[in-house]
Formats: structure tokens, C-alpha cells, sequence
């Protein structure tokens, strides 16, 4: 009797400093909040992820509609990747230097460390971008294919004219996620036609309260009949301690089959490292 006594006295002692711990605030979950902690993040990210290389697999589907002209419907790349921001534009590039085309090695391959020695990013990006369209497959023109394209979202330059919603808030292991709308109403945009026109785009952004690292991101945008969607998704890579692209899907169609081609792209990435020579961003 005496030791379950003493057993029962023990348990409300514990369970009365248990209580008596203090208890970590939630983090605020309100639109404002969010956004603000988002666009801190996004701007400390920049200087993060720039100098950064990757290896990606870009897989590449085409699905044509009657009439339309025959070529290949399937292509994988293996690329390098770079990874920058550029201030001057407000602008981030994944600046990819293909290496092999289903496997064969591209003969005249160059060395994306000796070329960043040499010339801007900016520089550099135009040209590779040049170059390696002609790996693309389909019909349809796509020079906005960054992975981390969505998160100009969050700069100053487009924040202040999206508007933005709460979807949803959920509890995590170890955060507080909340998923975002967002909608683009006015100039400055995003996304131009080939005439310059502006292209309004919206999506979807999954968020930590709090911290305001970007999980997810998904932009949707029409341009004419053609619809076209970019989904990024952000895992933790352990060697650099930040999130990084993890999977990058890519879709464009058009409303009627009949009028197009149908385009899928999805790459992976992987082999973060920071790339030590010094490179000239503007």
C-alpha cells in the first residue's frame, strides 16, 4: 500500500512539472505573416542556392493529335546544372549544360566550370539556352523551364500585385504547413507571350509558418489555347542544409487535341554541390 501510494504521489509530481514546461508559440498561420515569412526566406535563398550544381535527368513526352507532324516522342538529357539569382532582373537560372542525349554523349560537350570562369551567368545562360533547345522535343517553345521559376512569386518586385489566399493550414512532425494561393491581377508579371504581352498566372505555394520555406510550388498559366502548368517540389539535402529542387514537372497542352501537341517534361535532381570558382552574377 505504501509503495503504490508513493508510485501515485511520483506520477502527479512529473505529470506537474510536465506541465509547468514552457511550451513553444505556434507560429502565426495568417496570410500576411506567412507571405512576409515567405519573402524573407526567398530573399536569404537567393544567396543560398546561387553557386550551387546539380546533376539532373530531364525526361522529355510528346503526345501528338491527328495531323500533327511525326518526330520523337520521348528524349532524356543528363545535364549539369548551375544555379543563380540574378538581382538586376529579379530573375533566377538554372543555367543546364547537357552532357548526353538517350545516353550518347554530346560531342561537342563543354565544360560549364571553365565557361562560368569566363563570362557572366547571365551571358552564359543566354547561350547554353540557345544551344540546348535543340535537344527539346515538340513543337512547342519553353525558355521559363526553371525549377525554381515559381519562387520569383515572393520577390519584391511581384509580391506587392499578387494576391494571395490560405487554402489550408495542417500540423506536421515538426512544423506548420500552410498551402497558398495565389493570383496574379496586374503588371508586373511573371510570364510574356512571344509579342511581349503579359500572361497572367496563379498557383499554388505550401509554406512553414514560421520559417517560410517553400515545400511545394505550382504555377498555371494560359497563353491562347495552350495551357501550361510548372510544379516544384523541395526536400532537405543533408550536404548543404537547405531545400533544394527534389522534382520539377513541366505540362503544356491545348485545350483541343486536335489543335497540338501535348508535352510532358519531369527531371530529378541530385549531387547538390557548391561550386567553388568565382562567378560573375549581374
Amino acid at each position: 500500500m505504501h509503495f503504490m501510494s508513493f508510485m501515485v504521489s511520483a506520477l502527479a509530481a512529473f505529470a506537474t512539472v510536465d506541465a509547468a514546461l514552457p511550451q513553444s508559440p505556434a507560429p502565426d498561420t495568417s496570410i500576411g505573416a506567412v507571405v512576409a515569412a515567405a519573402a524573407a526566406y526567398v530573399h536569404a535563398y537567393q544567396d543560398q542556392l546561387t553557386s550551387v550544381l546539380a546533376h539532373e535527368t530531364y525526361r522529355q513526352e510528346v503526345t501528338r493529335g491527328p495531323g500533327i507532324p511525326h518526330g520523337p516522342t520521348a528524349r532524356t538529357l543528363t545535364s549539369d546544372v548551375f544555379f543563380a539569382f540574378t538581382p538586376a532582373d529579379h530573375y533566377w537560372l538554372a543555367v543546364r549544360d547537357v552532357a548526353e542525349v538517350d545516353g550518347r554523349l554530346v560531342e561537342d560537350h563543354q565544360d560549364i566550370r571553365a565557361l562560368l570562369a569566363s563570362t557572366s551567368v547571365t551571358n552564359l545562360a543566354m547561350s547554353l539556352k540557345a544551344a540546348n533547345a535543340k535537344f527539346n522535343i515538340g513543337e512547342i517553345v519553353r525558355n521559363f523551364n526553371e525549377p525554381t521559376f515559381s519562387l520569383r512569386v515572393f520577390d519584391d518586385l511581384y509580391r506587392p500585385v499578387i494576391k494571395f489566399d490560405r487554402k489550408s493550414v495542417k500540423r506536421e512532425a515538426n512544423a506548420v504547413v500552410v498551402t497558398l494561393a495565389f493570383e496574379e491581377k496586374q503588371e508586373p508579371v511573371l510570364i510574356h507571350d512571344p509579342a511581349g504581352k503579359p500572361v497572367l498566372s496563379h498557383g499554388t505555394l505550401v509554406v512553414e509558418a514560421g520559417t517560410g520555406r517553400v515545400r511545394s510550388a505550382a504555377l498555371q498559366a494560359n497563353l491562347g489555347k495552350l495551357k501550361l502548368s510548372l510544379t516544384t517540389v523541395y526536400e532537405m539535402d543533408a550536404h548543404l542544409g537547405v531545400l533544394v529542387p527534389a522534382q520539377f514537372n513541366e505540362q503544356y497542352a491545348f485545350d483541343d487535341r486536335n489543335l497540338g501537341e501535348q508535352v510532358t517534361c519531369d527531371a530529378t535532381y541530385s549531387d547538390y554541390r557548391k561550386f567553388e570558382t568565382k562567378v560573375i552574377i549581374r
